[in-house]
């Protein structure tokens, strides 16, 4: 695969490496820039700050600051090994429910059935195997 040129590509306009990064084709302002105009459609951007004035930015950042410790806060409660095992339970609770009831809440007798029979047969087996190491 050939090597890109840096520099102006074939039309003459400026390319990615000539030192102008376009945030939309057509147009030179980088998309770090905070004095244009916004997204499309004159949208405001998520993350653009478009003031200079000393004392909207700080109040942006603390906005910011405030949000981001709400955020951090949030996802520290998720991982939580309290919030983890409770999700865990939760959703053993919910599969044992599904596979054992119809979606009108009846029970799933067949089903309550086989698993009882299976928990019967582990258990018989493992009493007659101990039995069986005593002797």
């Amino acid at each position: 695969m050939p090597a890109r040129r840096a520099g102006p590509s074939r039309r003459g306009a400026p390319g990615p490496r000539s030192g102008s990064v376009s945030a939309r084709p057509g147009t030179t302002q980088p998309p770090w820039d905070s004095t244009g105009g916004g997204g499309r459609d004159g949208q405001r951007r998520q993350g653009q700050i478009t003031t200079t004035d000393p004392r909207a930015l700080e109040r942006e950042v603390e906005l910011r600051r405030a949000r981001l410790v709400g955020t951090i806060d949030e996802l520290t409660a998720r991982v939580a090994p309290s919030a983890l095992k409770e999700a865990g339970i939760n959703g053993a609770k919910a599969r044992v429910r599904t596979f054992a009831t119809h979606r009108d809440g009846s029970l799933r007798v067949e089903r309550v059935a086989a698993v009882a029979v299976a928990v019967l047969g582990v258990t018989t087996f493992v009493v007659v195997r101990a039995v069986r190491k005593r002797r």
